[in-house]
């Protein structure tokens, strides 16, 4: 027996429209069948409540079947929906299922098509029938006794027309805990007076469209007798009892799925960012290598000219200022190598107070007399392991911003150093933090502030509320505290200033001294040395350098041509100095090959940037030192006559055994 069914179609294959039709009229069925294409087509025919069944494509160019399920959904129309797939995984499956969708048909198995719709068609048969003898419940009890008292979700029962419309005429008494009411209170109340004012233009709108005859499906918010909102789930409709009109409303607390959905958020938030910090911090380390191989031969040739002429000289002057000023880039590559966690990082035991305790004098130094430093250090144990270097560098940032934020009037710089204690359950101050014990250093001002959108990105590489600045500072910052397993956290309102918590980790080894030795005094040398930069005027300038003090010299801009020299004649170098990163083969390769041909050479490996590699592999492969580009020419003659030293003083040591 053939069964007349009206489906809207949303295919924009005129083929497969016919194909899924041919499969529904070879089972029995006479379609009337509405095809659209597009989002606005769909609106217009959904409008229509004389439906039996929606049959949507899954991919479509402008408008996919999934957001055409949500529509039907989101409107609340009660009419089976069928997907139409020509391929689609299983968690996609799924999860248009959980969406609302009754099921879905692989285009390349049409003839499930048939059973499915029967299927649906059956059940929503079913689902009428249902809830017409609920309604008949309903109205065989007038209203009284419908609601089970144990039931988990709320149920309420509003009047739905004339003066008392919106008023609870009857409730659960899970409606009553939920909203903080006692079950009497619940019921002398309107239902707009549990919606947020802001909501209730909403509120209303559902109203008219359960009055319109739609069954709604709607998360909200509502009010607790505190006056504190909580979000609920919401399924609503409209029923009769001897032509009056009620709605039945089921309403679910969803306070901990909304919790779950917030932390999953803010976790995929926190994996995208690292994403991002992790990007920018591979593309800053390439960056600051090449700013190194410019920057070598600049520092290196204008201290080899201070060397060449006399004090008086009048162009020595300007080229001081050449040097000062490629060593304010220096500082700035430092910056962003420490951002991009590229830099060898000489951590120990250090007593964190001393280090701000020299800060503070070197800031009351170069402040104005407008700025005041409040300053609150502890005296107490508060040893860190870390670079004095990076925490010299966290507090310099930090102090800065907070003058440039005071600029202009008269401010207060706090600077306040607290021993700390975090429980597990405290530990969700900052996501990388683990229990323990830690060092507070908290930095304040009260200056211009910052608003919502300006904190959402301070963190953010090349972000700046300055008219001058890299926008380095504050995630170089970060970079270095998650580096030592520390958290930050920043408070800030506008005009009401900042405020900047850095947490990082105690420990109970005994600090080791901050102080900086002098460099050695240049010593010179007649051994040979193999030079090899891919740079040619690096290359250059070292060989000038070290023939100055002495040494003999040969370089190549070419690493192969380096390891066939000293293939040919391996006793006649001294030592080798090598650049990392070349074409051909890298220094490390290079240093391997020399190793394996003479093991008793030392080699000074330099690079604008370091890799992850430890000592002992570096070692393992005869490099004696790693040198950060660009350095300094007396340091590097001091690393070069420390080497020949070591290697003089164990072929000694091996001649008297």
């Amino acid at each position: 027996m053939s069964k007349q069914i009206r489906i809207l179609m949303l295919e924009d294959n005129p083929l497969d429209a016919e194909l899924s039709i041919g499969q529904l009229t070879a089972a029995g069925y006479v379609c009337d069948v509405e095809r659209v294409q597009t989002r606005d087509e769909f609106l217009v025919k959904l409008n229509d409540p004389d439906f039996d069944l929606i049959l949507a494509d899954y991919n479509l160019p402008t408008f996919d079947g999934a957001s055409a399920l949500k529509i039907t959904v989101e409107k609340g129309i009660a009419i089976p929906f069928i997907l139409v797939s020509g391929a689609i995984g299983e968690e996609a499956a799924i999860d248009i299922l959980k969406a609302g969708a009754t099921d879905y048909v692989i285009k390349g198995h049409l003839f499930r098509l048939a059973p499915v719709v029967q299927r649906a068609l059956e059940e929503r048969e079913e689902h009428e029938r249902r809830q017409r003898a609920e309604i008949s419940l309903i109205e065989s009890e007038k209203r009284y006794r419908m609601l089970f008292e144990k039931a988990k979700d709320a149920i309420v029962i509003l009047q739905a027309e004339g003066e008392a419309a919106g008023k609870i005429i009857n409730a659960n008494q899970a409606a009553a805990d939920m909203h903080g009411f006692e079950l009497p209170e619940l019921l002398t109340l309107n239902m707009a007076a549990l919606n947020p004012p802001k909501d209730l233009s909403l509120y209303q709108e559902r109203v008219q469209k359960i009055l319109s005859g739609h069954w709604i499906n709607a998360e909200i918010t509502h009010l607790k007798k505190d006056g504190s909102g909580f979000p609920l789930e919401i399924s609503a409709g409209l029923y009769e009892v001897d032509s009056e009109k009620f709605i039945l409303a089921f309403y679910r607390d969803i306070t901990e799925r909304r919790t779950k959905e917030n932390e999953a958020k803010l976790l995929e938030d926190q994996i995208r960012q690292a994403q991002k910090m992790e990007a920018l911090g591979t593309i800053a380390g390439g960056i600051a290598h090449d700013f190194n191989n410019i920057l070598f031969p600049i520092v290196g040739y204008t201290e080899l000219s201070l060397l060449e002429i006399p004090q008086d000289h009048s162009v020595r002057q300007n080229l001081m200022e050449v040097l000062q000023a490629a060593q304010r880039a220096q500082a700035l590559v430092k910056q962003i190598l420490a951002f991009s966690r590229q830099r060898e990082d000489e951590q120990r035991p250090i007593q964190i107070n001393m280090i701000i305790k020299e800060v503070v004098k070197l800031l009351r130094s170069v402040l104005p007399s407008t700025i005041k430093i409040d300053q609150n250090i502890e005296d107490g144990d508060s040893i860190i392991i870390a670079d004095p270097v990076q925490i010299h560098q966290i507090i310099m940032n930090l102090c800065i911003n907070a003058y440039h934020a005071m600029e202009g009037k008269v401010g207060i710089l706090g600077i306040q150093l607290q021993n700390a204690e975090f429980a597990r359950e405290q530990v969700l101050l900052d996501s990388s933090l683990l229990p323990g014990p830690y060092v507070r250093l908290r930095i304040t001002d009260n200056g211009c502030g910052m608003d919502e959108i300006d904190l959402q990105k301070i963190f953010d590489p090349f972000f700046t509320t300055k008219k001058k600045g890299t926008g380095l500072g504050l995630s170089t910052v970060k970079s270095i505290v998650h580096g030592l397993n520390g958290g930050i956290t920043i408070k800030s309102q506008p005009n009401e200033g900042t405020r900047f918590d850095v947490y990082l980790p105690r420990t109970k080894k005994e600090a080791l001294s901050t102080d900086y030795k002098p460099p050695e005094p240049i010593v010179a040398g007649d051994e040979h040395i193999l030079i090899v930069d891919d740079e040619v005027e690096i290359a250059r300038m070292v060989e000038k350098a070290l023939k100055r003090w002495g040494y003999r010299v040969t370089q190549t801009s070419r690493s192969t041509e380096a390891l066939a020299l000293f293939e040919k004649d391996p006793d006649i170098f001294d030592l080798v100095i090598t650049d990392l990163t070349m074409p051909d083969m890298t220094g490390m390769q290079l240093a391997k090959h020399i190793n394996d041909i003479r093991t008793n050479i030392p080699i000074i490996l330099c690079t604008g940037f370091t890799e992850t590699v430890s000592k002992e592999e570096l070692s393992a492969i005869g490099i004696h030192k790693l040198v950060i580009k660009p350095i300094v020419m007396n340091e590097l003659a001091a690393f070069v006559r420390e080497a020949l030293e070591e290697i003089k003083a164990a072929d000694r040591a091996s001649v008297d055994r």
